[in-house]
C-alpha cells in the first residue's frame, strides 16, 4: 500500500511540474516577443504547441559537415573536371582528365556513403526544449514559429518560422 502510494505522488508530482514547464514556456516566449515584435500591443496569440525535448542533429554535427562539404568539394571538382575534359584540345589531354575525374568522383561517392552511414548512425544529444506558437499581428497576419529554450527553461535561445 506504501509503495502504491508513493508512486502516486510522484506521478503527480512528474505530472505538475510538466504543466508549471509548459506555463514557463508560454511566458518566456510571450516575453520574447514583447521585445522582438514592433506591434507587440497588437499581438494575439491563438495557440501554443506541446513543449517537447530539443535533441542535436547531424546536420549540425562537425563530424558530418566535414564529411558533407569534403564530398561537395570532390564532386565540384569531378563537374568542373569533367567539362575540362569534354573541351580538352588533345586525345592525350583529354585521357589525362578523365583519369583525374574519375578520382574526383570516387572521393566525393565514398565521402557521400561515409556522411550517409555518419547521419543514419547519429545520436542526438539533448539540448534544451522546443515549442510552436501560433499567433497574429497586423503587419505579419497569422504566423507560427518554433521557439527553442535552454535545457534549463530559464530563456530562449532561437526561433524559426515554420
Amino acid at each position: 500500500m506504501m509503495k502504491k502510494l508513493l508512486l502516486f505522488v510522484a506521478v503527480a508530482v512528474v505530472l505538475s511540474s510538466c504543466g508549471n514547464n509548459k506555463e514557463t514556456a508560454q511566458m518566456l516566449i510571450d516575453e520574447e516577443l514583447s521585445h522582438t515584435l514592433s506591434d507587440y500591443k497588437s499581438y494575439h496569440p491563438i495557440s501554443f504547441g506541446s513543449l517537447d525535448s530539443l535533441f542535436s542533429s547531424y546536420k549540425s554535427d562537425s563530424g558530418y559537415v566535414d564529411l558533407a562539404r569534403k564530398a561537395e568539394y570532390y564532386h565540384n571538382l569531378f563537374v568542373n573536371g569533367t567539362g575540362d575534359a569534354i573541351l580538352s584540345q588533345t586525345s592525350k589531354q583529354q585521357e589525362a582528365l578523365q583519369d583525374k575525374v574519375k578520382q574526383y568522383e570516387d572521393s566525393a561517392a565514398l565521402l557521400k556513403t561515409q556522411a550517409d552511414i555518419y547521419a543514419k548512425s547519429f545520436k542526438g544529444k539533448y539540448i534544451g526544449w522546443k515549442m510552436s506558437h501560433t499567433f497574429k499581428t497586423p503587419s505579419q497576419g497569422t504566423v507560427t514559429y518554433r521557439f527553442f529554450f535552454d535545457p534549463r527553461l530559464t530563456k530562449v535561445v532561437g526561433s524559426e518560422k515554420e
